[in-house]
């Protein structure tokens, strides 16, 4: 049986996705400019395709084997092409979201046989949503492809490299990953990480990727989290960041975000991260740094405690139901 993948946004070239699974699967994936094999370790091949519509895409794909699954990864969900590749090829059509649809918008039900999501907080909110459907809308947890932890001697000796080549190796790195960063935003960040730094030896420095760092940063997300000490993450609830956050605690990288929707999913049972109260992140986020940068152990215990979540829940994605 060929498992295709059908990926509504581009994936990076140099990371690889922790939701949908792939690390566990297998089969093809076509994206909107290219199609792409892998393996365990991350894409092995990527093709630059495109300048067709899906379903054209798709169609060619099932013509090569006569049973097919289709997994589509993200939204919109094109109803017509997908409710016409139903009814006219013997496939099975699984849609993969990690965020929630706007109040507005329905999922073409008629033509898909499971909606998977990456959290418990997911699962129930779109069970509320359409309680009709709720036997068809699964939890599927993600699983980061298998990578260094900072605690170990590879991981270790891959993070002082990683940040000497970036010119951070005497700095505590706090590491941001939010789209929607507004100026004023970063503003604060900058302004604490340097009010943190002039009251300790070790200075405390904010990383936000593609903001002018030059050539050495790392492009691929596990080596950017491995050089960092910390990772901010935060947003709305309508995006998922159990994804992210799993990539984090597989490396060893305590992480605080936003107490809202999924964020402190696996931060909050497994002593991973620390949660910020979303109508005061900016003060506990000052806090809890200073707390962080005068205690190493708790960021060692902190980042113990997620590469443990990894290793007996993320690893092989046993845990999902």
């Amino acid at each position: 049986m060929l498992d295709l993948w059908v990926f509504v946004d581009e994936p990076s070239t140099t990371s690889f996705p922790s939701f949908p699974p792939l690390v566990l699967q297998t089969g093809i994936a076509i994206t909107p400019i290219s199609r792409r094999t892998w393996n365990s370790r991350g894409w092995t091949s990527i093709e630059k395709k495109g300048g067709t519509g899906w379903g054209e895409r798709v169609r060619s794909e099932i013509q090569k084997d006569s049973s097919v699954r289709v997994h589509w990864v993200g939204l919109p969900v094109p109803s017509e092409e997908l409710f016409n590749l139903k009814k006219k090829e013997a496939v099975s059509v699984h849609l993969y979201l990690d965020q929630l649809p706007k109040d507005s918008e329905d999922l073409p039900w008629e033509s898909l046989d499971s909606v998977r999501v990456p959290s418990f907080f997911f699962r129930h909110r779109l069970r509320r949503i359409f309680p009709e459907k709720k036997n068809r809308i699964l939890l599927v947890h993600p699983v980061p492809r298998p990578c260094y932890s900072r605690w170990d001697r590879d991981g270790h000796k891959r993070r002082t490299q990683l940040r000497h080549a970036w010119g951070c190796s005497e700095k505590r790195v706090l590491l941001v990953e939010r789209d929607d960063l507004q100026k004023r935003e970063i503003r604060f960040l900058k302004k604490i990480t340097e009010e943190i730094s002039t009251t300790r030896k070790d200075a405390v420095t904010l990383w936000i990727p593609n903001e002018g760092r030059g050539k050495s940063e790392p492009e691929n997300r596990n080596d950017r989290r491995l050089a960092a000490d910390w990772l901010l993450t935060g947003g709305t609830l309508r995006r998922s960041l159990c994804p992210l956050h799993v990539e984090a605690l597989a490396c060893g990288t305590p992480v605080l975000t936003t107490d809202t929707g999924d964020h402190g999913e696996w931060i909050r049972h497994g002593y991973s991260g620390l949660l910020l109260e979303t109508e005061h992140w900016r003060s506990e986020l000052k806090m809890y740094l200073q707390r962080l940068a005068e205690a190493p152990r708790l960021t060692r215990d902190l980042g113990v405690n997620g590469r443990r979540l990894y290793e007996t829940y993320l690893r092989t994605g046993e845990d999902s139901r």
